[in-house]
């Protein structure tokens, strides 16, 4: 009778592995979504992270509490269900605002950077609407005295409105020499400015103590206004009854200078002529 040769050999048992790897892994990455839901919704629901203290700063003429009813936050709100970007997006709505940022200092303090807008100048139009320009030279607001109390900004008049993808803004050779002007400081305390697009700029400015007009055309500007800082100096030094009122700096090489004469000046300040 032949050897079974079979009968001998052990039955091996059946491998589970390639059914309990993969198992495994997808318990172990159900267990660590719940922890992390839990974990999630454990911090959402902590007081720990209730906002403890809102800190604002580089806000001047916007008033804290302004900002914070702009931003919609709620007393006692979880610091980390906050949307930044949305609360960024409601402060700079205000005009007064130029841009603003948001950070969170954990656990429980708010952080908001204000940048206010820096006026530069009131754009007077045709005697229907004065808006603020800032020192960029970009419209943020109309201008309303008794709230923004901006009385010794320079009046400028002559400029126009023009609307680029939908914005409305000053722009062109004109306006671009009224900025030039306005940021330099030879010619003193700047208080009125009026652009012509034939004649270009003129202004009105206090200058060695009093008011005198200058017409300065379309460029040329610094040595404009060295040139009439040495006449004036001449004046104060050399010609002392006179008081110089106007300056046509139109043409550098042409200067003309209207003068008064000092005594009759202050006889009229006086109520004797």
């Amino acid at each position: 009778m032949g050897k079974n040769r079979y009968k001998n050999k052990s039955k091996k048992p059946v491998s589970i592995t390639f059914i309990s790897k993969p198992l495994i892994v997808i318990v172990m990455l159900c267990l660590t979504s719940l922890a992390l839901l839990f974990a999630y919704d454990f911090t959402m629901q902590s007081t720990y992270f209730n906002i403890k203290k809102i800190h604002i700063d580089g806000n001047y003429r916007v008033k804290t509490q302004e900002i914070i009813k702009l931003a919609k936050i709620r007393k006692n709100e979880n610091i980390l269900s906050l949307n930044l970007a949305l609360l960024e997006k409601r402060i700079i709505n205000h005009p007064w605002i130029q841009n603003v940022s948001i950070k969170r200092s954990i656990p429980s303090q708010l952080l908001i950077r204000i940048n206010e807008e820096t006026p530069l100048a009131i754009v007077r139009i045709d005697n229907i609407a004065e808006i603020l320009i800032n020192n960029e030279g970009k419209p943020f607001k109309e201008y309303e005295p008794d709230l923004d109390k901006l009385d010794n900004l320079p009046v400028i008049t002559g400029i126009e409105l023009t609307e680029s993808e939908d914005n409305f803004l000053f722009k062109g050779l004109l306006f671009n020499s009224v900025i030039k002007v306005l940021e330099m400081k030879s010619f003193g305390r700047i208080h009125q400015v009026n652009a012509d697009k034939n004649m270009g700029i003129s202004i009105i400015t206090k200058h060695f103590g009093h008011n005198i007009s200058m017409k300065l055309g379309f460029y040329d500007f610094h040595s404009k206004a060295c040139k009439a800082e040495k006449i004036t100096t001449y004046f104060k030094n050399h010609i002392t009854n006179k008081e110089i009122c106007a300056f046509d700096l139109y043409d550098p090489e042409n200067v003309l200078v209207k003068s008064k004469d000092k005594d009759a000046l202050q006889n009229l300040t006086k109520g004797g002529a």
